[in-house]
């Protein structure tokens, strides 16, 4: 863009050193949620969460969120995703209330998987 040209689009050659602006399209996000039987000695353990549905390519971010299905037990926890594929996630699933394990219990795995151009479901 230059200000000759009442800063509209001026196509210069590819070798021309210049600075630039590059149009980035808003994420597309598929999401889902996942109920595991899950224990730890520890305060955290480690889950492969499956997207139950085939995507064409793996996200470039995933968010995730947990909560105890039966809601009258204290427990909350992070959700961290450390390693992102086209069919699951692997993620750390740390208890923050206190730092300790829990027993079986049933977990919900909320997700938002984050991708930058659009992606086949199938």
């Amino acid at each position: 863009m230059r200000g000759v040209y009442n800063y509209r689009w001026n196509d210069v050659p590819c070798n021309n050193p210049c600075n630039y602006i590059c149009e980035r399209h808003k994420d597309i996000t598929v999401n889902g949620s996942s109920v595991q039987f899950v224990y730890s000695s520890k305060s955290h353990t480690v889950l492969d969460i499956v997207y139950r549905m085939c995507l064409s390519a793996a996200p470039y971010k995933v968010e995730a969120s947990a909560r105890m299905l039966d809601e009258s037990l204290p427990h909350r926890f992070n959700v961290i995703p450390i390693d992102i594929r086209s069919y699951s996630f692997i993620a750390r699933l740390e208890r923050i209330d206190l730092n300790s394990g829990w027993s079986t219990s049933e977990i919900n795995i909320s997700w938002i998987a984050y991708f930058s151009t659009p992606v086949g479901i199938y």
